[in-house]
């Protein structure tokens, strides 16, 4: 929301030392972010008025005209023109030398057809004005002396405060709204220590009254303009009246008829205001609805009281929804089919307005009209936010209603401020009354507030948040001190507050008031158990090094949403028979039908994303949620349900993984070095980066972490001789391999396409013990190289679970094994392959010698022999 700094002092008594920033500045610690202060000046900021004093024909051009101009200077300008209207007698914007416009190179005197010209008389659209044009120079109205500044002659001398308003703020999508937060924050004291009441105050109990609760110090009072209304014309009901059909969508509806006005251009102030807000000019019946809207935040609308259907002589109103097959044209030109649920402001003929979104074309305010029927109404916000939502139509209108209007007093308030200020802008009347339906007064509610529990949630001493600065603070907002109970206040909220509802509500004013950067810092209360030793022993840290670690390695995160389509999910849960599926009920299209149960389809819809659009090398990972669904035994599936094959009896198991997917080469690689495409072995490599980022140990000897064969019926979407599983204390907690290549194919994927899921909260379940220590060691290790034989379906986990099975590793002289080569090809038997290890022997009580190291050797090698079939290879 754009908020006009000046309009706010004009609301407000600001101190002369809060300029714009600052009161930025403010505005974010009341949980009002500002998000840019912007100086509306900057463009024009060396453009000053300057008044024609004549106006001659240029010597040697027809189209030309050479004006003597006054700008405030010792002498008079000479300055040649172009545009028609440059009459003498008028004030316009003048550009001297040396000033740039529009960041352009800076103005020069310079002769035009032979004569000489000092500066630039400008149009709007050379300052860059909002609406401005070629058609002529700007003409300034009003009276200013020659070489005011331009900005300050056209009200544009302010600055725009931008900000970022919670959808649970609608207060303060006005300027009204904005003054009364800074005018109860600039009124609140910073604690400790707290001040005394800033007004007189007295709150009513069950018995009595309580005296007076007084400070000396006046608070900041707001300027608001007066929102009485003249009325000078007949009884409203002689020109319109009000029905209402449906009261739930509709509580209210109020409307004022103004008769005899005259429509046309908006004065500059007032298109100025609007153009700051980022409001277009339209015309000055229109313009001024949008000016209260500003203003007070209540959404008004103006129709063309002639183009009204008439009942009984009397233009009518009618608030109803949608007939069957009806349809009406909004102002933006478009012809809308509407819906049953759509509520309408109506003649009693046909659609006038999408209520609370878009008025229509037909009863638009125009340059004939004579007569407005100004509307202010409350609508319900679900109603307004499905009716904008449906038609693609988001206003400044259904902005506010979708949030929620006030029904009572704001909306009074911007009905007569309006009406006042079309008659006098457009020079019409106010009919007597207004034509109204309010039949169930929508009350302010009360809510409880204990000073003692305002003190503990926001951890300030109980004496400082008394009763006293309770009701101050909460008044200052427009609250009421509705009745006083033991240890309690009871406040009467005010409807333009819809947010406040609960006592922690009332808490979080009284915490912004005083300033949330001021409430102290205080860890939070514990059970007395220590903290967790580990900090990985939670889900979300996990998270945290694996998204680390994956970036680190040059993958990029996506997020995709967690719905998808039952052909997406068809290979990974095995179209809902290995993984029974969640169906939605009311999905948004048959491709976001189910929940994912795993992350990978989503990853391989932006892998082919992105190699569409000629992207090969692709590094992806998305960390969230997979939705499992499971089926409790003895429960049949019933595939006639109408949630699906399996929805119906399926079971929410929802869990936290770690999706990856590459593609393309090997990266990086130098220039002039062949590219080499990514294999299983770089996604192995990765993977065990993740795992060992979460405290395991992969090394094959001694580590915690063991890769095996995929099952056939886990991970069917792999290629079967490309694919591994992950296994931690005998549980899988993920897969990874190469991307089945039917699959592959099915998907329009560019091969090699590697990808891998890990399962994140079993990894967090299964944090290792503290990692254990022992001294270094005393004596020396000798090392031993062996190649040895074996059967080309020999795992290397088995020839390490062969070492371990020794004696000598069962006594702890065997401290590594590594494997450092696996050779396949020439000169070895057929179906044999070779495997290159390094033995390391250590004892803990001694030096080993050379006779001990071939005894422990000759151990490990028979051992081999004797459980692999093992042949030590020669030379």
């Amino acid at each position: 929301m754009r908020v006009s700094y000046r309009w706010l002092r004009e609301l407000l008594d600001l101190p002369a030392e809060l300029g714009p920033r600052e009161v930025g500045d403010k505005l974010t610690l009341l949980g009002v972010e500002c998000e840019a202060v912007e100086d509306l000046s900057a463009p024009i900021r060396d453009v000053v008025v300057g008044a024609i004093l004549s106006r001659d024909k240029h010597p040697n051009a027809d189209t030309l005209s050479l004006c003597t101009v006054d700008v405030g200077g010792p002498e008079p300008l000479s300055i040649v023109c172009g545009a028609p209207n440059c009459d003498a007698g008028k004030l316009t914007a003048v550009a001297r030398p040396g000033v740039s416009l529009k960041g352009g190179p800076p103005l020069e005197k310079r002769a035009i057809r032979g004569v000489e010209s000092h500066g630039m008389l400008c149009s709007g659209k050379e300052l860059g004005l909002a609406g401005g044009d070629h058609d002529g120079i700007l003409i300034v109205e009003g009276q200013h002396a020659p070489g005011t500044p331009l900005a300050k002659a056209l009200g544009l001398d302010d600055f725009v405060l931008v900000l970022s308003v919670t959808p649970n703020r609608p207060d303060v999508l006005s300027h009204v709204g904005v003054a009364r937060d800074l005018a109860a924050f600039l009124s609140m004291p910073a604690p400790p220590p707290i001040a005394p009441l800033a007004a007189h105050l007295e709150i009513p109990t069950e018995s009595g009254r309580r005296p007076p609760l007084v400070n000396t110090t006046p608070p900041l009072r707001m300027k608001a303009p007066s929102a009485t209304c003249a009325e000078r014309g007949g009884p409203v009901d002689d020109a319109a009246q009000v029905k209402v059909d449906d009261l739930v969508r509709c509580p209210r509806y109020l409307a004022r008829v103004i008769e005899g006005v005259t429509v046309g251009p908006s004065p500059q102030w007032v298109q100025r205001r609007l153009e700051a807000c980022g409001v277009r000019s339209i015309n000055n019946v229109v313009d001024v609805t949008n000016l209260i809207l500003l203003e007070r935040g209540h959404p008004l609308h103006a129709f063309d009281l002639d183009k009204l259907g008439l009942d009984r002589g009397r233009a009518t109103i009618v608030v109803r929804t949608a007939k069957p097959g009806e349809k009406m044209v909004t102002l933006d030109g478009v012809e809308r089919q509407l819906h049953a649920e759509d509520l309408l402001i109506c003649d009693p003929e046909r659609p006038l307005a999408l209520a609370g979104v878009m008025g229509g074309k037909d009863s638009e305010v125009h340059q004939g009209t004579t007569r407005v029927l100004l509307e202010a109404a409350y609508f319900a916000p679900a109603g307004i936010r499905r009716t904008a939502r449906r038609h693609a139509l988001h206003t400044e209108a259904s902005h506010r209603f979708e949030r929620g209007c006030d029904p009572n007093k704001t909306l009074e308030e911007a009905l007569n401020r309006c009406a006042q200020l079309i008659a006098e802008l457009a020079g019409g009347q106010v009919r007597r009354g207004v034509a109204a339906s309010y039949p169930k007064p929508i009350p302010e509610v009360e809510v409880k507030l204990r000073p003692a529990r305002a003190a503990m949630l926001l951890g300030l001493p109980q004496k400082l948040v008394d009763e006293a600065l309770v009701a101050r603070a909460l008044s200052a907002l427009g609250l009421e001190v509705a009745g006083r109970e033991a240890g309690a206040l009871r406040f009467k909220v005010p409807t333009f507050r819809p947010d406040l509802t609960q006592e922690v509500d009332l808490i979080e004013e009284i915490g912004r008031l005083l300033g949330l950067d001021r409430v102290p810092e205080t860890l939070p209360r514990g059970t007395g158990r220590p903290p967790p030793s580990r900090p990985s022993d939670t889900v979300v840290v996990s998270q945290d090094r694996v998204r680390a670690t994956l970036l680190g390695a040059g993958f990029h995160e996506a997020v995709n949403m967690g719905f998808i389509s039952p052909r997406e999910a068809d290979p990974f849960d095995g179209g809902g028979q290995r993984i029974p599926r969640l169906v939605l009920r009311n999905p948004i299209s048959e491709e976001l039908s189910i929940m994912r149960p795993s992350l990978l389809p989503g990853l391989l819809r932006s892998l082919a994303y992105n190699q569409r659009h000629g992207e090969r090398e692709v590094r992806l990972f998305e960390l969230g949620t997979a939705f499992l669904g499971t089926r409790p035994e003895g429960v049949k599936a019933r595939p006639d349900t109408e949630d699906g094959p399996t929805g119906g009896d399926a079971y929410a198991k929802e869990r936290t993984y770690v999706g990856i997917v590459a593609s393309g080469t090997r990266m990086p690689r130098a220039s002039d070095t062949a590219a080499v495409p990514v294999d299983f072995y770089d996604l192995k490599g990765v993977v065990e980066e993740v795992v060992e980022a979460l405290g395991f140990n992969t090394n094959l000897w001694d580590g915690n972490v063991r890769l095996e064969p995929v099952p056939a019926d886990r991970a069917p979407y792999l290629h079967p001789g490309m694919a591994a599983g992950v296994k931690i204390s005998d549980e899988f907690v993920g897969v990874f391999g190469e991307l089945h290549p039917a699959l592959q194919e099915k998907l329009d994927l560019r091969p090699p396409v590697l990808v891998a899921e890990l399962d994140v909260t079993a990894l967090a379940a299964l944090f290792p013990p503290p990692p254990s220590y022992k001294p270094v060691p005393r004596f020396p290790a000798v090392k031993r190289d062996v190649a040895v034989l074996v059967d080309e379906r020999t795992r290397v986990e088995d020839v390490y679970g062969a070492v371990r099975r020794t004696p000598a590793a069962a006594q702890g002289v065997v401290e590594k094994v590594e494997l450092f080569d696996v050779y396949r090809g020439k000169n070895l038997p057929a179906g044999k392959k070779s495997l290159a290890l390094s033995l390391t022997f250590r004892a803990a009580d001694r030096t080993l010698t050379d006779e001990a190291v071939n005894a422990l050797h000759a151990e490990v090698m028979a051992t081999m022999e004797r459980d692999l079939k093992a042949e030590v290879r020669k030379g």
